[in-house]
């Protein structure tokens, strides 16, 4: 798997004209080549393929969990408990199924938790399941479970943004994670693509590059003509 850097090199190389457009930060070539890859990483999810993708997730180890309220997340009055992050998650990446998570586990991992939402998990404890039911929901940045005795989970998913060095390397004994360098720069980082998609993906970006080069060539030539009638 290439890292972010290396696909911002590509791009540099494969569109020379870049190297005269001071505007074009190594910053935007990332964020506009992981937003192409995303496109493309979604037409598989959706056909429910890349979940078992070893690479394109980012495992947050031991995240650190508090009991609190359901109501807090969702209108409805009971005394029952559920868990809480204590940090906010960054953004995840969604698809026609719902969001892309590979996995929500017990540290144990004796326990899977399947994607819900606070009404509906709301609903069947007004029916007085007596099963018990082990699901996640994401409410105002938060993951939230079913199960309010957990301290800490095992969460996975793709995220559409950074991930802070806090969820990446926890404060526990857990196994740390290849990305769990506080000081490593995040180019450095893996760019979360399949490999077989990377070669369409740069071609996609330097595309759009092109039209963006192209129009600020425009406009500059048009600048220059009405410079010329004054």
């Amino acid at each position: 798997m290439s890292t972010r850097r290396q696909i911002v090199s590509d791009l540099r190389v494969d569109n020379k004209f870049l190297s005269s457009d001071i505007l074009i930060s190594d910053r935007f070539l990332d964020r506009k080549a992981f937003a192409t890859a995303l496109v493309f990483i979604k037409q598989q999810t959706n056909r429910r393929l890349l979940f078992a993708t070893p690479n394109l997730f980012t495992p947050l180890p031991c995240l650190e969990m508090k009991s609190v309220p359901i109501g807090e997340c969702c209108d409805y009055a009971s005394p029952y408990m559920v868990s809480k992050s204590i940090e906010r998650i960054p953004k995840i990446a969604e698809g026609i199924f719902g969001l892309l998570v590979q996995n929500c586990v017990s540290i144990d991992n004796m326990t899977s938790f399947k994607e819900s939402t606070p009404r509906r998990f709301a609903n069947a404890l007004k029916l007085g399941l007596k099963t018990p039911i082990n699901v996640f929901w994401l409410y105002d940045g938060h993951l939230y479970c079913s199960n309010g005795n957990l301290e800490r989970i095992n969460f996975s998913a793709l995220f559409e943004e950074d991930v802070p060095n806090k969820l990446l390397c926890p404060d526990c004994e857990c196994t740390p994670i290849p990305e769990c360098d506080k000081c490593i720069n995040p180019l450095d980082l893996p760019f979360k693509c399949p490999g077989y998609l990377e070669v369409p993906v740069k071609e996609e970006v330097s595309k759009s590059l092109m039209q963006i080069y192209n129009q600020k060539a425009l406009d500059r030539t048009s600048d220059n003509n009405d410079e010329t009638s004054k």
